[in-house]
């Protein structure tokens, strides 16, 4: 492991730390792997940082999550993500409340996000 990357190390922190409801340790680790740079397409990191989002809803920390990023200002920073990351906890409709050029790309990572649900894998 001491060859992975800071972002990778990243999202293990993180993941460790909300399986133990550490919440706010795995914002902290989560905030650290946004910064580092974690992209669709220039993180092989990426499939990783969507199973971390639905770990955090599926151990009930969805909503408190919403307001980590609003409080950062990373609902701007990170528009897409946190538009796909509110629709996956709060349902689809809030897609269509978003901007047009927001939507499209929050739309993409919002079927990333909920894929497993309807293949009932995680």
């Amino acid at each position: 492991m001491s060859d992975l990357d800071s972002v990778g190390l990243s999202l293990i922190d993180a993941g460790l730390e909300i399986l133990d409801d550490n919440i706010g340790a795995c914002a902290m680790h989560l905030a650290r792997a946004l910064d580092d740079g974690l992209s669709e397409q220039d993180s092989e990191f990426f499939d990783d940082l969507l199973r971390l989002l639905r770990l955090i809803e599926n151990r009930g920390h969805g909503l408190w999550f919403i307001d980590w990023f609003i409080k950062n200002g990373d609902n701007e920073r990170y528009a897409p993500l946190y538009g796909a990351f509110v629709a996956f906890v709060r349902g689809d409709r809030f897609l269509r409340d978003l901007n047009p050029e927001t939507r499209g790309p929050a739309t993409h990572l919002y079927d990333l996000l909920s894929a497993h649900r309807q293949t009932g894998l995680g």
